[in-house]
């Protein structure tokens, strides 16, 4: 994690997002500028740096996936707000993905909408007093095209300032990326499950690294200041408890967030791509700042959703390897003998865990015959070891495909991941018998799973020759390449 340091004058060193250069069409305009924050760009800045001074640092050895923020006007809610931007300070992101929802038209010539789905602006940029923001136009499109819920509609825009209000502070702390912005008309849990799945489908497709999902949202809006007590630190326990389907009830049926819709959604991509913790920062209410505690009242929120990057899972018990063992064994026979693909109900709760592994075949003899995995923790082992028994029987390009006769004559192992594939910064932090060792330099790449170096008898030194054979390159080759680790846990036939 990127370590964070105290800054002592926000907006001179983190300026505008993108340069303010102005761009040639489609530029979204301004809504809310000296309504809901200042339209005059030093006193913008001014007022942020001023809630970014006081608002406190968090200590995170997590990555940050998502944050959650009010979209009030910014005397009301910019102080809660910007406990979670402040924490986006020396961070990078390419893309930002900001999601709030649709409140309807503004006054009485703003154009509406009777489109009932998710509105995705893909083309241009969205202006503010700090300048002008680009549009992540790959991205935007990818959703588009993911369902017929997701559409181009500018009127959801136009008028909306639920993403417009988390802009300003976006530029403030973070010096390049590029939006997506998003408003949700229906905000039903169907609907965030297909918007959901889209972003995550997007991110993983276009290869994206630094990704961060917005989630923008006030919390209870009424006439009763106690009831928004009790309402907003209901949904913030529910928030940071990550329990989605808890909050999801809670927003539909007692209407405990205005935008619940989106933090939903950042609840559901951040748990796909590794996310697992939500810390609350703050919670006050419009009574609260302007002490008028009698009339309307709206609460707001903030949290960071992190995760670890290095998840690890405990051993597969006997009955969940027996099992997986038996799945490895069925699909590599089944496809070796009629060409037919089978799926698997798991009676284990552990296959169902995302995880990296590798299928390794055997001949009875003890010689290698096939050997293919998968390291990215992406996909239910459950899924994973049938894709990698086909494809170490048929598709490991070292040796022919596995015929019908060989079936009786081979040993299947799995090295199943006890932990996420990580980077480490030295060699020296690559322990021989322990790790599994992948190195990467430029297009060339090369792994071997802990076992082999022990099995072989190399060293460390040896190892990384090997490596650099099996990867193409010179032997010394491994100089200025990247190293990432990983741990398994072996068994088989």
């Amino acid at each position: 994690m990127v370590k964070r340091s105290i800054l002592i004058t926000y907006f001179f060193f983190y300026g505008c997002s993108s340069g303010g250069s102005p761009m040639s069409e489609n530029i979204r305009p301004p809504a809310v500028a000296g309504m809901w924050y200042p339209a005059e760009k030093q006193e913008l800045q001014e007022m942020i740096s001023q809630f970014l001074l006081t608002a406190e640092t968090q200590k995170i050895e997590d990555k940050l996936y998502g944050i959650i923020v009010p979209h009030a006007g910014y005397e009301y809610s910019g102080k809660t707000a910007a406990s979670a931007f402040k924490q986006l300070i020396g961070l990078k992101y390419e893309t930002i993905i900001v999601i709030g929802p649709y409140h309807g038209p503004k006054h009485p010539n703003a154009p509406t909408t009777s489109f009932r789905g998710i509105s995705v602006w893909n083309t241009g940029a969205f202006k503010t007093p700090l300048g002008d923001v680009k549009i992540d136009t790959a991205v935007a499109n990818r959703l588009i095209a993911y369902s017929d819920k997701i559409k181009y509609v500018p009127e959801a825009h136009t008028d909306e300032h639920s993403v417009e209000a988390e802009i300003p502070f976006l530029q403030t702390v973070i010096k390049e990326f590029k939006i997506v912005p998003i408003v949700m008309v229906d905000q039903s849990y169907g609907t965030c499950k297909i918007l959901s799945s889209a972003i995550v489908k997007a991110i993983q497709e276009l290869k994206l690294q630094n990704v961060l999902i917005c989630a923008s949202s006030d919390f209870y809006h009424g006439v009763s200041y106690e009831e928004c007590k009790k309402s907003t630190n209901k949904s913030k326990e529910l928030i940071a408890d990550y329990d989605t389907d808890g909050f999801a009830d809670e927003f539909v049926n007692k209407s405990a967030a205005c935008g619940g819709g989106a933090i939903i959604v950042a609840m559901l991509v951040s748990k796909e791509l590794g996310g697992n913790k939500i810390i609350p920062l703050s919670t006050t209410n419009s009574g609260d700042i302007t002490g008028n505690k009698s009339g309307w009242v709206v609460g707001y929120n903030s949290f960071l959703i992190t995760g670890s990057e290095n998840i690890e899972w405990a051993p597969l018990d006997m009955a969940a390897q027996k099992e997986l063992i038996k799945i490895a064994r069925a699909t590599m026979e089944s496809y070796v003998k009629i060409g037919k693909v089978m799926e698997f109900d798991p009676q284990s709760a552990q296959l169902k865990e995302k995880r990296g592994v590798f299928v390794t075949i055997m001949t009875k003899t003890g010689e290698l015959r096939g050997c293919i995995g998968h390291h990215i923790a992406n996909t239910p082992l459950y899924k994973l070891v049938p894709e990698m028994s086909i494809a170490s029987a048929t598709q490991d390009y070292r040796f022919p495909p596995l015929s019908k006769g060989e079936l009786k004559n081979i040993k299947i192992k799995l090295s199943v991941y006890l932990c996420e594939v990580h980077p480490i910064k030295d060699i020296s932090e690559y322990k021989l018998g322990e790790h599994g060792i992948i190195m990467q330099k430029g297009n060339y790449g090369a792994t071997f799973l802990p076992e082999v170096p022990i099995e072989e008898g190399w060293t460390v030194q040896e190892t990384l020759k090997h490596l650099c054979l099996k990867a193409g390159l010179p032997l010394d080759g491994w100089k200025g390449a990247d190293f990432y680790v990983y741990k398994t846990q072996v068994f088989g036939e």
